[in-house]
């Protein structure tokens, strides 16, 4: 199991990003922020309202420096027309053998499928904010976003605290 203030487990799992398959490893990430979400499934209801979210602020990650991967259980190939079909601007892998949903705690073993699961990872690799829900209700990407932006001023921010707002001492 995976724990916050631990280094985060790395992983590597084949994507699909515009057009490419490529492997995508954590360590990759090492230098950014990076949000990894799994999702249920392509082509589902609320994971199809979360993935578009995620893309709508692409650009407003990438300016905090913040990378972001999709992770759920379907094959390469489901990846490939979905993203495509979405015109996604980020990277979905396919972990089939259930390897790494495994090992970040998020897989259903009875429903065959992923939780909702968020986790925000520093430029160090160490795991700074985990999150596991049910499949029938979608995260909040803004929530997701401040999370990201509160851990990278460093310091305590309170409750409902926003970017340019003061933090504690």
């Amino acid at each position: 199991m995976t724990s916050v203030g631990e280094k985060s487990p790395d992983f590597t799992l084949p994507g699909y990003f515009q057009g490419q398959e490529m492997s995508y490893s954590l360590s990759d990430y090492k230098g950014r922020w990076l949000i990894v979400f799994f999702y249920t499934g392509d082509r589902t209801s609320v994971c199809s309202t979360e993935v578009t979210a995620f893309n709508d602020h692409v650009n407003e990650l990438n300016v905090m420096r913040i990378s972001l991967l999709g992770i759920s259980v379907d094959s390469i190939s489901s990846h490939k027309s979905w993203a495509d079909e979405l015109k996604l601007n980020y990277p979905l892998l396919s972990d089939e053998k259930v390897e790494v949903s495994q090992l970040y705690d998020v897989y259903d073993e009875r429903n065959k499928h992923d939780f909702r699961g968020t986790f925000i990872i520093d430029p160090e690799g160490k795991l700074r904010f985990m999150s596991v829900g049910e499949p029938a209700i979608g995260r909040g990407i803004f929530e997701v976003m401040r999370i990201t932006q509160a851990l990278q001023t460093g310091e305590s921010c309170p409750a409902d605290w926003r970017p340019g707002q003061p933090t504690l001492e």
